[in-house]
Parts: C-alpha cells; structure tokens; sequence
C-alpha cells in the first residue's frame, strides 16, 4: 500500500496557492476535508488535488475574453 503524503496547512496554502487566511476559512466552513490531532490539521495531498479539480472552470471553445 502506497504512504499518502499529508501537508499542514502552510504547505496546502502553498500547494494551492492561496493565503493561509483562506486556508484557515477553508478548514473552518469544512470545504475541504482534514485530520486534526489536538491542535494540529493535516489536510491529504490527493485530497487537495480532488479540491482543486472540483473547482475547475472549463473554458467554452469560442470564447475570446483574453
């Protein structure tokens, strides 16, 4: 069985790319799914990429916004 890597906070924020406030906000309304030992919260990397995907915006062929 494949050992799956767990990241603190800090390094979630970094892996998503996003300020620890938001990650903070993201633990507190439960959008994503952690571990907590005490004080401490661990969030799955495969957990994270299944966040991120699930926040995924297509873009529409023909679109030219950009």
């Amino acid at each position: 069985m494949e050992e799956e890597t767990l990241m603190d906070l800090k390094e979630f924020c970094k892996f998503i790319n996003a300020k620890m406030s938001k990650g903070r906000k993201m633990i507190f309304n439960k959008e994503i799914t952690y571990y907590k030992c005490g004080s401490l919260i661990r969030i799955k990397k495969s957990d994270a990429i299944k966040w991120l995907n699930s926040n995924l915006v297509s873009a529409r062929k023909g679109d030219s916004n950009v």
